[in-house]
């Protein structure tokens, strides 16, 4: 992809606070008024460009978590072979009014919204996504 152009090949080591973050998730949902009613509100080429802009300034979130020989673990980040985040957009009959009226409760959210556990687990293929 033309936005990981200049992303460098990179080994970075965690420390033990950063390793102990690698066993939770926490799940990001985000939620957008269309206050003027655009048909062209929030399009989802723009949504992608926007994600993978940011991703390019921040390449560790691109990365494959390694244990090392030492019992550390450390993000490889391999420029030919990006961990990409899955990008998901959604829509739902669950009206964004009653939403933002229950102050974003998860209670009031589509069961199938978060798109992770709060607990991490590798893929079938045993990585795990860093972003998802």
């Amino acid at each position: 992809m033309e936005y990981f152009a200049d992303i460098k090949p990179d080994t970075i080591a965690l420390s033990a606070q950063d390793a102990l973050l690698l066993f939770a998730n926490h799940p990001l949902v985000h939620f957008y008024e269309n206050k003027d009613g655009n048909d062209d509100f929030m399009p989802t080429s723009a949504l992608k460009v926007s994600l993978y802009m940011a991703l390019r300034d921040f390449p560790l979130l691109l990365g494959y978590i390694q244990d090392e020989k030492d019992g550390t673990a450390s993000v490889v980040v391999d420029k030919d072979n990006l961990n990409l985040p899955d990008f998901q957009e959604t829509t739902s009959n669950v009206h964004f009014r009653t939403i933002k009226d229950a102050h974003y409760s998860w209670k009031t959210w589509p069961a199938w919204v978060a798109t992770v556990g709060p607990a991490t687990a590798p893929a079938e293929d045993g990585t795990i996504k860093l972003m998802a």
